[in-house]
């Protein structure tokens, strides 16, 4: 169970449905700290009480042995160029390869008709409109770079778009490439947003 609070408050539950009953553990999360483990629960015939403080988030669980991740973070640093990626070292179905950022959609790690792997768009159509992409990079990219993909289009068309951030601004060039089959004599529309 997990609980978001706004204000102090306490509620009482009654474990039902044949879920445990044993003891609980409770960790709390707030601006200040996260995860840490509260004193345990002991329900009486099913029923407890949770006194909550404001602004946290609780979990309330009957199992053990759960405790806070630590990992050192390290320092900032630039994009690693050059990057090269054919996915070899994915296995098909994996999602989100390493510098790739999701957006607008859902891709994973295929095999490629030709053998190799590739990264397959899934999920087609985005429910909320807009194109569907997955970013590689991040805004420290310098402003000279060259990028390439080869693409394979089974229906729709394909953008390759590069970004560059200037103090804050960023700015996308985007190439659309319809497909040779439905498009053979219309050059690719070039369109460049700031």
């Amino acid at each position: 169970m997990i609980i978001a609070t706004e204000a102090a408050t306490s509620i009482s539950a009654t474990i039902t449905g044949g879920l445990s009953t044993g003891t609980l553990c409770v960790w709390k999360s707030d601006a200040n700290a996260q995860f840490v483990q509260q004193a345990s629960i002991s329900p009486v015939n099913g029923a407890f009480t949770i006194s909550l403080t404001a602004n946290s988030i609780y979990t309330v669980s009957t199992t053990t042995g759960q405790q806070k991740g630590f990992r050192t973070i390290p320092q900032s640093k630039p994009f690693p160029l050059p990057v090269i990626e054919g996915y070899e070292s994915y296995a098909i179905g994996s999602v989100n390869p390493r510098f790739h950022s999701d957006q607008l959609g859902t891709w994973e790690v295929c095999a490629r008709p030709d053998g190799g792997k590739c990264l397959h768009q899934i999920i087609p159509v985005n429910a909320n409109g807009g194109t569907a992409n997955t970013v590689i990079g991040d805004g420290s990219m310098p402003d000279d770079y060259e990028m390439s993909a080869d693409v394979l289009i089974d229906s729709g068309n394909v953008v390759v778009g590069g970004r560059w951030a200037d103090w804050g601004k960023l700015a996308l060039a985007l190439i659309k490439i319809p497909p040779a089959s439905a498009h053979e004599n219309t050059p690719a529309d070039f369109s460049r947003y700031l």
